[in-house]
């Protein structure tokens, strides 16, 4: 039931209260309010305009697309009376060659007619190649392919030993290239040697703490690299006109700096760059080639010191993730990931049997003197190596990272600090490792063979020769550098160890000396090498007793 409200002219339900009014008289009133009030007339304007806008914008677009369609119907009419032509031009090149080899078929030219009496010529056989042929030619192109990957080699500067090769470059990076195997290289002009300025503070109270991961808490890695950063450096060395770049560790808050000694090696000038992209010019406080470590010293305060923790606690797949600049200061601040992937590699680079750490966290030249950090953003090793192949044959290694325990740059940095250099007992020789493979094959014992001595080392007075064989050291059989080393790690200069030496008694006496070793190698005795193979006879020959000197004496 409705009725009207006549005070104010108001339709109303029976239900509704006064106020309420029906939807019609509220369209009413809206409709009389909009054309009294300005803002809706406004409101209305731009609607109106808006309107007219979009009517004006689709009409362009449908011109637009008339146009676009009108275009790709012609591209497409002027394709398709391309490809009729090209099928035409075709089919009549066809028809006239199908013409032409009919016409020739029709009329064969003709043969003169052999004589009566002469034999019937027989049709010439296609020469076959046997198997050993064809194995021959695949060998000759194996070796050709392999001379010329020497010649580019040597053209860009790659040196080759063996199975594996290191480059001689500039970029302040080692590359592996074999077991025990020195690996020098030789040139006939001598290159100048430069070296960097000597810090002439004093450094001794400097020492490196290793702090236990027990009870510490996993961090992820954002955290990891937040924490870490601000105690990585990069490093730029130059040295006449070239140069290299590498990574460094920041040990203390008044700037003392820790790298790999083939970054700063042979340098003249060492420029470190800071967290916060300041820029310092370092000296050397002290260097080591045969842990490959080295301290560096900038005037700066404030810095942020790496937390070191002790690799001696690290297990074959714990987390392992590395900071540094991998291929110089354009990639500053890399973070890489991986695992421990090997702990105590005996690896030997540049003429030095060294132990190391094997991580699958990806490293490049650049990334040398970097941190190898455990997951508790503790500093466990000092990044050094990578390992490569040279052979064209074998895929690329990959996932091979080597990096300096933590322990090691415990027990170095203190002395580095004192003195600038690290004393240790040697014998004053150096020696190539006769694994069990090679002894296999040649028929010699087990061992060390020795390659050079120095002259004023006590084995030299003692009578040891070149190509003996060292088979022990006091009594412990010995066959790599580094099983040499754990012999004699508790000895001191001037200690003396006793050698069991095998020698070849086929070997003439002319190659006693180095120099005439080196010349006995002769046109004349390589023709007779090739005529008759060599026999090795390595018999045991006694207990030599040497004194050990120091090893910079040696360098």
């Amino acid at each position: 039931m409705r009725y009207t409200d006549e005070f104010e002219g108001r339709t109303q339900s029976e239900n509704s209260a006064p106020w309420e009014i029906s939807p019609r008289q509220a369209w009413r009133e809206q409709f009389f309010h909009r054309e009294t009030d300005p803002l809706a007339k406004d409101n209305a304007a731009q609607r109106k305009a808006a309107a007219a806008r979009r009517a004006e914008h689709e009409a362009t677009q449908t011109q637009r697309r008339e146009a676009y369609e009108a275009d790709q119907a012609q591209r497409k009419e002027a394709h398709e009376a391309f490809q009729t032509r090209r099928r035409e031009a075709h089919a009549a090149a066809q028809a006239r060659r199908r013409a032409d080899h009919a016409a020739a078929q029709a009329q064969p030219p003709a043969e003169p007619a052999p004589p009566p009496d002469a034999p019937a010529q027989a049709k010439p056989a296609r020469k076959k190649h046997s198997a050993l042929f064809w194995v021959l030619l695949v060998l000759l192109i194996c070796v050709g392919a392999e001379t010329v990957v020497n010649l580019v080699h040597t053209f860009a500067g790659v040196s080759t030993s063996g199975d594996v090769y290191y480059e001689d470059g500039d970029d302040g990076f080692f590359y592996y290239y074999d077991d025990d195997d020195e690996g020098a290289l030789y040139s006939d002009t001598e290159a100048e040697e430069y070296e960097l300025p000597a810090y002439t503070g004093d450094s001794s109270d400097l020492s490196v703490t290793l702090a236990s991961s027990a009870g510490k808490t996993a961090l992820t890695y954002q955290e990891l690299y937040e924490k870490c950063l601000p105690s990585m450096v990069s490093i730029t060395v130059t040295a006449g006109s070239s140069g290299g770049t590498g990574s460094g560790i920041i040990l203390t808050e008044d700037g003392y700096i820790l790298t790999c000694n083939h970054v700063v090696e042979d340098s003249e000038v060492c420029t470190v760059l800071t967290y916060d992209d300041t820029s310092y010019t370092a000296t050397l406080v002290g260097s080591d080639a045969q842990t490959d470590l080295a301290i560096l010293k900038i005037e700066a305060t404030g810095l942020t010191p790496a937390e070191f923790g002790d690799s001696d606690e690290l297990q074959v797949g714990d987390e392992a993730l590395v900071i540094g600049d991998p291929l110089g200061s354009s990639f500053r601040g890399t973070l890489t990931n991986g695992i421990i992937s090997g702990i105590n590699r005996s690896v030997s680079s540049n003429g030095y049997a060294m132990t190391l750490i094997q991580t699958t966290a990806a490293v490049n030249s650049g990334n040398s003197g970097g941190a190898l950090f455990n997951i508790y953003g503790q500093v466990v090793g000092v990044v050094n190596l990578k390992m490569v192949t040279s052979s064209s044959s074998e895929a690329t290694v990959e996932g091979m990272g080597m990096a300096v325990p933590s322990t090691t740059v415990e027990s170095i940095v203190s002395q580095l600090a004192t003195e600038g250099v690290v004393h240790r007992p040697a014998l004053g020789i150096t020696c190539s490792s006769i694994s069990e493979a090679t002894s296999a094959i040649t028929g010699i014992p087990e061992g060390l063979m020795v390659q050079s001595i120095y002259d004023a080392s006590d084995c030299a007075a003692q009578g040891i020769q070149l190509y003996d064989l060292i088979t022990a050291a006091n009594g412990v059989s010995v066959t790599t550098v580094q099983e040499f080393k754990e012999v004699i790690a508790d000895l001191e200069i001037g200690d003396t160890v006793t050698l069991t030496i095998y020698r070849d008694r086929n070997l003439p006496e002319d190659t006693l000396e180095e120099d005439e070793a080196d010349s006995s190698l002769s046109a004349e005795s390589e023709e007779d090498a090739e005529d008759e193979e060599y026999e090795y006879d390595y018999q045991y020959y006694g207990e030599i007793t040497v004194t050990l000197i120091d090893s910079l004496l040696t360098e």
